[in-house]
């Protein structure tokens, strides 16, 4: 769900030297495969999620079926979901452009349409095996290394 104070007014995780506000903790499962896109609101206001996963099924589709590696190509990836919120979010007060935001807008009684154009950072990680922390390893010896996750930069 969204973090916000209220329509178009999110939570600050910092600003300037200082933090503002505490940052909400979540914890999911995954397995190793999973894909994890993390991004700022300049990405989530301007594409859906479908349109998410139709960027990554363009990027990684052909090497899933394949069973090549995906991890040479998810900076591309990264990229592309960037580019494509940025080429959305330029297109203010078009009006058959519909976005999420401008959908949230519309539910708060606001006439806004369009792209809305902001700062966009988008994280992407793949998943790979690992034993958890804690758990151990094969001879029952225990294993304080977190799970592998291969993401941008390495």
């Amino acid at each position: 769900s969204d973090q916000t104070h209220y329509f178009n007014c999110p939570y600050q995780l910092g600003s300037s030297a200082a933090p503002i506000e505490a940052p909400d903790y979540i914890r999911i499962r995954v397995r190793s495969g999973d894909l994890v896109v993390a991004a700022t609101d300049g990405v989530f206001d301007n594409l859906f999620d479908h349109q998410v996963q139709a960027i990554v099924a363009r990027h990684l589709g052909g090497a899933w079926r394949s069973g090549a590696s995906v991890e040479p190509q998810l900076q591309g990836l990264a990229t592309s979901i960037v580019k494509q919120a940025q080429r959305i979010g330029q297109q203010e007060d078009q009006k058959d452009v519909i976005t999420p935001f401008a959908l949230a807008a519309h539910s708060e009684g606001l006439p806004f349409r369009g792209g809305k154009l902001d700062d966009t950072t988008v994280v992407v990680g793949l998943v790979c095996e690992g034993s958890p922390p804690g758990e151990g390893d094969a001879e029952g010896e225990p294993n304080d290394r977190l799970p592998a996750l291969h993401n941008l930069v390495r």
